[in-house]
């Protein structure tokens, strides 16, 4: 969404990727993720609906149809997450999800626990598909744990940008009307320091006329 881009700008980089991916296996590792977990995307979708709509956040009862499309809304974000985790197209639906819920008063903690709910199922799913190949399994579940974490992080990201947008124009409001007030005073000063010179010509008037 090009109003989202606009207020936040860009925010994943290479260097914020790398923080993440310690041994440089991540887009790797999370592609075959993917791979393991494509035939069950909409368990993992519906997981992540499941528990934010659970949030005191959120006061929208939700029926079985509207949980549907909610959940098969989000299979695009999902794939570009986990086939492409250092690129800006999950990135970027991130910040639309973000100021959505921002300008709804939805907190990060709502959305966190959204993901978290979203990565058990993946977690389980992994145990199901991999539970006799141990030392694939564990490198599949690093991987989620890493790719979780870097999207709360990108989440808070937008979170904090939207917070200091408000914030400046907050300051500016104040500014703006600090100025006002201002220009007001001197206003008041300006009259009654013309009036005080009126009554003073009036007075010396008065003196000489005695």
């Amino acid at each position: 969404m090009a109003g989202a881009d606009e207020v936040m700008g860009p925010v994943m980089n290479a260097q914020r990727f790398a923080m993440f991916d310690g041994k440089g296996e991540l887009v790797e590792n999370a592609r075959e993720v993917w791979s393991v977990i494509e035939d069950d995307v909409h368990r993992v979708a519906r997981s992540f609906w499941m528990r934010y709509l659970r949030s005191p956040d959120v006061n929208t009862r939700v029926d079985e149809a509207k949980l549907e499309s909610l959940t098969r809304r989000i299979f695009p974000y999902l794939k570009s997450l986990l086939t492409d985790p250092s690129g800006e197209a999950w990135v970027e639906t991130a910040g639309e999800f973000t100021l959505q819920a921002f300008e709804a008063g939805i907190a990060t903690t709502s959305i966190f626990s959204g993901i978290s709910g979203r990565a058990d199922a993946m977690h389980d799913i992994l145990v199901e598909r991999l539970s006799e190949d141990p030392p694939r399994l564990a490198r599949m579940i690093k991987a989620v744990t890493q790719i979780t974490i870097l999207e709360m992080d990108v989440f808070a990201a937008h979170f904090d940008r939207l917070r200091q947008r408000d914030e400046r124009a907050r300051r500016q409001s104040r500014g703006a009307e600090f100025n006002k007030e201002m220009v007001s005073v001197v206003d008041r000063s300006s009259a009654e320091s013309r009036k005080l010179r009126a009554q003073a010509v009036d007075a010396a008037s008065a003196t000489r006329g005695m």
